[in-house]
């Protein structure tokens, strides 16, 4: 008998459900769905060996809102619901902010596909990044210093309007080896988020409440 195992992308999938489909998801009968139609296409029978759900728990301040605290509990409810699901796994992530400028993802995805080397490959797409591996564990305690000796511009403007840095930088992306094994090239870095916020896009306009917690004066 065929084992089958499904990957439910949480977050992205109840967004959907909320924003697009406006319907509420009944996720026990979404994995017999899936599993009835990937074994009508098998010759073999097929055995649901379990459904991972990954997502997180949403934002909370040091000082929770009534409405951080109803959405937290909501969320952690669900969770446990889930988790009483036959052959359920709740795959609990911790909710961070990274980004990346979508022109750059665009480029990558092209470069993806006009690549005819192996068929599968992991890459990691970011912009260049100032950091060097012997700074990681400075990153993680003292930022400033690695801040004013590798990239003292971007320090700068974060001084001159005032915005407070990172209690810490707990870890660093690094595109080497897209670049390398298929000459992609990041356009778009700090500079250009700098232009992006002073114009008001939302591409990167952030919400307050997300960090306000999370740095330090």
């Amino acid at each position: 008998m065929a084992k089958l195992a499904i990957f439910v992308d949480g977050g992205y999938l109840s967004y959907l459900a909320e924003h697009h489909f406006r319907t509420w998801v009944d996720f026990g009968k979404l994995s017999n769905e899936v599993r009835n139609t990937i074994g009508g296409r098998t010759e073999e029978p097929l055995d649901l060996l379990r459904t991972y759900f990954y997502d997180c728990l949403p934002y909370q301040s040091s000082t929770p809102t009534e409405d951080e605290e109803r959405r937290f509990s909501s969320k952690k409810r669900f969770f446990y619901a889930l988790q009483r699901l036959p052959r359920y796994k709740v795959r609990e992530g911790r909710l961070m902010h990274r980004g990346i400028d979508a022109r750059d993802v665009a480029s990558a995805h092209a470069a993806l596909l006009l690549d005819e080397g192996a068929r599968f490959a992991r890459y990691l797409a970011c912009a260049p990044t100032p950091f060097r591996r012997e700074d990681c564990l400075e990153l993680a305690t003292h930022p400033r210093s690695v801040l004013a000796r590798r990239a003292p511009q971007l320090l700068a403007e974060f001084e001159r309007r005032g915005w407070p840095l990172p209690l810490s930088i707990d870890r660093v992306y690094d595109s080497a080896r897209l670049r390398s094994e298929l000459g992609w090239q990041p356009c778009f870095g700090p500079d250009d988020v700098l232009q992006q916020y002073a114009v008001g896009s939302i591409e990167v306009l952030p919400r307050a409440q997300w960090i306000k917690d999370r740095v330090a004066e």
